[in-house]
């Protein structure tokens, strides 16, 4: 009998210590695999980063980091870095003149955070998914501009704006959204507003360590330099260019520094300057040939021949310029399109070509209705993204209040038992009394 005591006694100390190694086992493995998330989503975010480094210089380079990133985000459920990476996305094919893309990645990103957010997969009260909803409707706003829609631009500047005067120590942030109003202020020749807008933004990256600060700020000269082009400030115009052109060649951001060099190249032709623009121009296909933006190439182009045209090289003018136009409006580059057909009416106007004039002003008159038929086209994918958006919105509403409602709901029934037991309680007692005294 003592036998058979002990033998169980062991079994059940075997089977102790066999369960007790099964749980830290199992506790173990999931440590690790937390672990080796957690590393992913490191992974991810250090992706995210790196698109900062390649995207003033390499736009393919940007875009592949971007895509590793969502890849790896969707592969793990990161909801955060799959967000972050559609932006990355986004800007990548911005920055590449993609912009219908650009647009779609966006807005993708913009809803998905939504999403996110009606399915608790982040935080209502994270500053950082506040901070990334801001940067994406900043980079719609930045395609908005791009394609010359102003209002929607404005729209979803002021969008993220809100966000930024929220939050502390958001002020880059902002410096970056006046330099984005500004942009869109002097494509509307308001100039007083665009100088307020970058003068304020200067203050701010002035004050900031970042080396990105100090690109933005040269970004800012160079609109500064075309406000005061506009104004007939030619000293200060000058000023500006110099200081931007030399701190985009420092920092080797490619695509500011075309856009710089694109601006000296009207500012010499201003000034029947042709072999300075020439100069300018050649200088820019070079940059051109590392930094492969077709938006960026389609304006050298017509740079280029319009430089020609003004020299009295008409009929290399005339046939450069008759072929971009069919580049341009291939790639949808409206403003692009437009100044070609302007120039064309011009050269055929002075030679009294009555047949190309026609013809050519037909043409833009179609570009024209065209820009508004693309316009509307815009508008309904917006309209139809912010509809999700918002119907996204309120499924979060709706699903927060439901949750207030079911705790008001259990709080109020956990209450009322708690008052059953507590009756309960004093009626035992009254009659343990009751019995005591009867005794």
């Amino acid at each position: 009998m003592l036998f058979q005591k002990t033998r169980l006694n062991k079994i059940l100390f075997l089977l102790c210590i066999f369960t007790l190694t099964s749980i830290s086992s199992l506790a173990k493995s999931d440590t690790e695999k937390k672990g080796l998330i957690r590393k992913a989503e490191k992974k991810v975010d250090s992706l995210c980063d790196a698109f900062g480094k390649h995207m003033g210089s390499n736009t393919k380079k940007a875009l592949a980091v971007s895509m590793e990133a969502l890849t790896l985000a969707d592969s793990i459920g990161y909801t955060f870095g799959r967000i972050n990476a559609k932006r990355k996305i986004a800007d990548s094919y911005f920055i590449s003149g993609e912009y219908e893309k650009a647009l779609t990645y966006a807005f993708e990103g913009l809803n998905n955070v939504k999403v996110a957010l009606a399915n608790g997969d982040l935080d209502k009260s994270d500053k950082e998914y506040k901070s990334l909803m801001a940067k994406t409707q900043r980079s719609i706003g930045l395609i908005y501009s791009a394609l010359d829609y102003h209002s929607l631009a404005l729209k979803y500047y002021g969008k993220a704006e809100k966000i930024f005067l929220q939050q502390k120590n958001a002020e880059y942030a902002l410096a970056k959204i006046y330099s984005n109003k500004a942009v869109v202020y002097i494509d509307n020749k308001e100039m007083e507003f665009a100088e307020t807008m970058l003068l304020k933004a200067n203050t701010i990256f002035k004050q900031q360590k970042d080396p990105n600060a100090k690109t933005s700020l040269a970004s800012n000269y160079t609109n500064l330099s075309v406000i005061h082009q506009y104004l007939k400030n030619s000293n200060l115009r000058i000023a500006y260019l110099d200081s931007a052109t030399q701190i985009f060649k420092k920092f080797k951001v490619y695509g500011a520094l075309i856009s710089t060099m694109h601006n000296q190249a009207i500012y010499s032709l201003s000034q029947h300057d042709y072999e300075g623009a020439h100069s300018a121009l050649g200088k820019a296909e070079i940059e051109l040939k590392v930094f492969k933006n077709k938006l960026l190439l389609s304006r050298n182009t017509f740079l280029r021949a319009k430089t020609y045209g003004l020299q009295g090289k008409v009929a290399l003018a005339e046939k450069i310029m008759v072929d971009e136009l069919k580049n341009a409006r291939a790639l949808l580059f409206t403003s692009n399109a437009e100044d070609i057909c302007k120039s064309l009416i011009q050269l055929y106007d002075h030679q009294n070509n009555t047949e190309n004039l026609i013809k050519y002003k037909s043409i833009l008159l179609d570009l024209q209705a065209n820009k508004e038929q693309y316009q509307d086209k815009k508008a309904i994918l917006e309209e139809k993204y912010a509809k999700q958006f918002d119907e996204q919105a309120d499924l979060f509403d709706f699903k927060e209040n439901l949750y207030k409602k079911s705790s008001g709901i259990v709080i109020a029934i956990f209450g009322l038992l708690a008052a059953q037991l507590i009756a309960l309680i004093i009626l035992f007692n009254r009659k343990k009394s009751i019995t005591l005294n009867q005794i």
